[in-house]
């Protein structure tokens, strides 16, 4: 031993190599630990790319539904697995339920409002299509014309009827 450590000299780590990389590079302890963090949690990767705008609504909850369900998945099966294991406690068993329960409570609750926000979105699509038809109708009796029918106006005017008649009907 050389007396310089006494519990015997270790290899040095990557972790070791890279702080001593980064002293060499002038950086201070503080900032040479905030990058080792970033590196290991991935903050420091590059953003998504351009053109990619962040999820709303519904897209985001049925995305955070579905995250939500594909990390239950596996751990469901093993609740499963120790409730039909017959070597497992009673104890064991009884906690794999509860949890199996938590789980599926969770996805259902998820899979509710996911439903909700579909539901609501549906009603305001009919919504404002139901107030787009209003205000075509509006203007098609507002510039409805009295006698003259053969009119190039009143062919215009027909056109319009018509289209309303067949986009509008039904609501």
């Amino acid at each position: 031993m050389d007396g310089a450590n006494p519990w015997g000299a270790a290899e040095p780590s990557p972790l070791d190599a890279e702080r001593e990389r980064l002293r060499k590079a002038g950086y201070s302890e503080t900032e040479i630990s905030q990058i080792l963090i970033a590196k290991e949690t991935g903050a420091a990767q590059a953003a998504a790319p351009a053109g990619h705008a962040p999820l709303s609504g519904v897209a985001s909850n049925l995305a955070a539904g579905a995250t939500y369900a594909r990390n239950f998945i596996p751990g469901m099966f093993a609740n499963l697995a120790t409730i039909r294991d017959p070597a497992a406690t009673a104890e064991a068993r009884g906690q794999a339920t509860a949890a199996l329960v938590v789980k599926a409570v969770a996805i259902l609750v998820i899979a509710y409002v996911v439903l909700q926000e579909f539901s609501q979105l549906q009603s305001m699509t009919s919504r404002s299509s139901a107030e787009a038809c209003a205000a075509r109708q509006k203007v098609i009796v507002d510039t409805m014309p009295f006698n003259d029918t053969h009119s190039p106006y009143y062919k215009a005017w027909a056109q319009r009827e018509a289209e309303f008649k067949h986009d509008c009907v039904g609501f």
